[in-house]
């Protein structure tokens, strides 16, 4: 007797977001763009900071983060800027070094 009992279950999805709640508004879901396409740009990058013992941590998201994690965001993530801690001095240039090396 295995399987569900009644018919199957289907969903539908309503027409194009654009076209979902209010006409000529701008799309509710974001539209995929090209890579360096500066509208795709944030504001500003993502503050990490580094502390004492070489730990990153990421104040807006209240996590720790490993040079792995780093390389991810070069890869496919938002823009970021590390600073140290302490001084506020931009060492970006030094964790990117360590990144690819």
């Amino acid at each position: 007797m295995g399987g569900c009992p009644g018919p199957p279950v289907t969903k539908t999805i309503a027409g194009a977001a654009e076209t979902a709640y209010f006409d000529g508004a701008a799309p509710l879901l974001p539209q995929r763009q090209a890579i360096g396409d500066p509208r795709m740009a944030p504001s500003e990058p993502v503050l990490i900071k580094r502390y004492d013992g070489r730990r990153l941590y990421r104040p807006d998201a209240g996590t720790y983060l490993t040079l792995d994690d780093l390389a991810a965001m070069v890869e496919d993530g938002p823009a970021f800027t590390v600073r140290e801690a302490a001084t506020g001095e931009d060492i970006t240039p030094s964790i990117l070094r360590q990144i690819i090396g």
